[in-house]
């Protein structure tokens, strides 16, 4: 208790007694309690002070209650008090680590309760007898390099990349495609992706996939894969659903299935997987050998069209401004400045204005407010987004004609005049608002929160009236 106090800048009698500074349990519990601060953490449990031994009842309560405590502790650190890092001879401020040799060594390891204290947290992490930390049960691709024979180099604190290592030298020595066949926690067609899983976590549910050969190879531009890839129908109509999103069918099979995933095309050459937590068996004949590249981290072109975009997400450039409400306010998030784009809001472009009745176009505007100046309307921004074809429209009004609230969406309606398919250009609009003022708004792709979405912004500039023309 003495060292916790003390680790909690407290000030007691019992500091200054010697005794209880030299206990050897005293400096454990010390350091331990500076990394909890550390991390933010606000309680701590020790098995050297947090079980009174002397109780029966407590030992027995604390021992059947071990494992969820361990489980249900967000970090978890290993104390080896006889293990002493080496120290690179070049260098006394580096030092190299052999977790292996030293776990082996320890006393630690032949404790009745390490298995549990290794298995049951979430995240673990090993200290040496200077509180040094040596590494952590997180970095878990190293453990799985000599399952498939792999051998490489092994760079602790790299996190997901090493994962993602392990997987291109399993790819280098076998052409089983199925180590793409993975699914993600969760995925829909505005999420995007790589091919290779982000952790062994990804491949849970994959036990009763089986072995099948591709035609694959890292490469500067990404992942090089070879296949028949072809497009994604309607369930309903059997048309295609959208001309960016395909089906790409690998060798893996799964309950005598063809495993296929869903990819997006954002260039010429250029895919990414969407949908990651699903497998898709909607397939045709139609589609045709093709060479593509997917990059671990795809980027997302500013010219580009689809049906399946998540939100409208506004950013500005200044303080002037501000959002004061938004419509539909059901799907509006004011913390992250987007409004999502749910086709159970759709309409049947406009001609129901009390209800949604599901058709495939999403129509939204927020009003734009002076910031600090009682809030006077400065301008609506109203926009739409086509689920059918894609396309995106602008429309701004000024506070004259800004409509009142119940009726937003009389001017939010697709314009009737279109005829960009793909605009060459983001999507800009300008609106005078006073004498000497403007708003001038663009949208263009991008991502938001890990989707594909459009990013609106928002940028305040000067009006500069029009010369005058003397005759």
């Amino acid at each position: 208790m003495a060292a916790l106090e003390a680790a909690a800048g407290l000030k007691i009698f019992a500091m200054n007694s010697k005794s209880i500074q030299a206990r050897a349990g005293y400096r454990k519990i010390q350091k331990a309690a500076k990394l909890a601060r550390e991390k933010g953490l606000k309680y701590i449990w020790i098995d050297t002070c947090c079980i009174g031994k002397s109780s029966s009842a407590e030992l027995q309560e604390a021992i059947n209650s071990m494992y969820r405590w361990y489980q249900q502790s967000c970090f978890c650190m290993v104390h080896l008090e006889d293990a002493d890092s080496v120290r690179d001879p070049d260098s006394v401020l580096r030092r190299r680590y052999d977790i292996a040799t030293i776990l082996r060594t320890s006393r630690w390891i032949t404790r009745g309760w390490t298995l549990q204290e290794l298995i049951a947290p979430k995240a673990l992490a090993f200290y040496d007898q200077d509180f040094s930390l040596i590494g952590s049960k997180k970095d878990r691709a190293y453990s799985l390099m000599g399952l498939f024979g792999i051998h490489m180099p092994m760079l602790y604190g790299e996190g997901d990349n090493a994962f993602r290592q392990l997987q291109e030298e399993i790819m280098r020595r076998t052409p089983d495609d199925s180590i793409f066949a993975w699914k993600a926690p969760d995925g829909s067609l505005s999420r995007y992706c790589g091919l290779l899983a982000m952790s062994p976590d990804d491949f849970e549910g994959s036990q009763g996939i089986e072995q099948g050969r591709g035609q694959f190879a890292t490469s500067s531009l990404g992942l090089r894969i070879e296949a028949r890839f072809c497009p994604l129908l309607d369930e309903i109509s059997g048309e295609m659903w959208d001309d960016s999103i395909f089906a790409l069918p690998l060798g893996a099979i799964e309950k005598g299935r063809i495993i296929a995933l869903l990819i997006r095309r954002l260039s010429a050459s250029h895919y990414t997987r969407v949908a990651a937590n699903t497998f898709s068996h909607r397939l045709n004949d139609n589609g045709k050998p093709e060479a593509i590249y997917i990059e671990h981290t795809p980027k997302i072109p500013k010219i580009f069209r689809s049906r399946a975009m998540h939100c409208f997400q506004f950013k500005f450039d200044s303080t002037v401004y501000r959002i004061r409400s938004a419509q539909p306010k059901q799907l509006w998030d004011p913390i992250h400045s987007d409004l999502s784009i749910d086709p159970e809001f759709c309409t049947n472009n406009g001609s129901d204005n009390n209800g949604y009745p599901g058709a495939p176009v999403f129509y939204g505007t927020v009003r734009l407010y002076y910031q600090n100046r009682n809030f006077p309307l400065a301008c609506s921004i109203n926009f739409g987004h086509n689920l059918v074809t894609g396309r995106v429209w602008l429309k701004l009004l000024g506070s004259a004609s800004t409509p009142v609230e119940p009726n937003w969406r009389t001017v939010c309606q697709e314009p009737k005049s279109y005829d960009e398919l793909l605009r060459p250009e983001p999507l800009v609009q300008v609106l005078n608002i006073s004498n000497s003022e403007a708003v001038r708004v663009t949208v263009h792709y991008g991502l938001h929160r890990g989707m594909i979405s459009y990013i609106v912004h928002i940028v305040q500039q000067k009006y500069m009236l029009p010369p005058v023309l003397r005759t």
